[in-house]
């Protein structure tokens, strides 16, 4: 199995684009998936200069409904069109952002999100084929990022603090090896995966992903201790662990001295092979 970084806040080089935002192409012996679609169609441009077949993609998951992680979509469809798109069934739901000045602005899904038998709206548990697998409805007692306090969602009663039920979370089984895929964790990475080994009841082998450490609106860091419970958690483990996107170059610098060549940084323009 294959990963291809497609879109990513940092790139390998100047020659891939990069931005705000996430992509990546798991290319797997049951069909390439498109996981998340960063914010723009600039990722389509990346998979090109990395040979990547964008026509060829049979599903497409979006993890949450954030501009920075479904924005491509529409470009993305409008030269595949057979893939099958699945979306948490809250994912359509109005989402904002909230700034230093108390100012909020519209993160969530566009208008022209499409709708009809290619997207399926999935629940807190879905088998894509037999080896994978989406999830949600995370809970746990290990920390949330402190970050997720700028996000909000729009209800009947108004404005009220985003609660993530639309995260969902990528398991994949392949030759022995789990991979567990998280587009931002803002359930919390620990909890998200401490879910997923209750599902399979056995132990995740590599982790992929955002962990929600930096706020690039406020240009904050999460709280320091929350980022020494991430090491302390994986120093007893055997996890390999390959982060991109809102884990912040800076928090990445802190897991990096404790955690060694146990976690790398992924940018635009590189691949994970598993």
């Amino acid at each position: 199995m294959k990963i291809k970084v497609l879109m990513d806040d940092e790139s390998l080089d100047e020659r891939f684009e990069k931005e705000h935002g996430l992509s990546l192409l798991i290319e797997h012996q049951l069909g390439s998936v498109l996981f998340d679609t960063g914010k723009t169609g600039a990722f389509i441009d990346n998979a090109r200069l990395m040979n990547a077949d964008l026509s060829k993609v049979k599903h497409v998951v979006l993890s949450h409904g954030h501009y920075d992680h479904t924005g491509g979509l529409k470009t993305f469809l409008e030269f595949n069109r057979h893939a099958k798109i699945y979306f948490q069934i809250n994912g359509s739901k109005q989402r904002f952002s909230q700034k230093e000045d108390g100012k909020v602005s519209y993160i969530g899904v566009g208008e022209d999100f499409p709708s009809g038998s290619r997207v399926t709206y999935t629940d807190t548990l879905f088998k894509i084929n037999e080896s994978m697998t989406l999830f949600s409805g995370v809970e746990g007692k290990h920390f949330v990022p402190s970050l997720n306090k700028s996000l909000f969602q729009q209800t009947d009663q108004g404005f009220e603090r985003d609660d993530f039920s639309d995260e969902q979370n990528l398991i994949i089984q392949e030759n022995g090896k789990i991979a567990l895929i998280s587009g931002c964790s803002h359930k919390g990475i620990l909890n998200i995966i401490d879910k997923a080994e209750e599902i399979l009841h056995k132990p995740i082998d590599v982790v992929i992903g955002g962990f929600h450490l930096f706020n690039f609106t406020r240009h904050l860091m999460e709280d320091e201790k929350n980022i020494q419970s991430i090491i302390d958690y994986f120093q007893n483990r055997k996890t390999k662990i390959y982060v991109m996107h809102c884990t912040g170059t800076q928090p990445y610098d802190i897991l990096k001295k404790a955690l060694q060549n146990r976690i790398e940084y992924k940018a635009a323009g590189t691949e994970i092979f598993l």
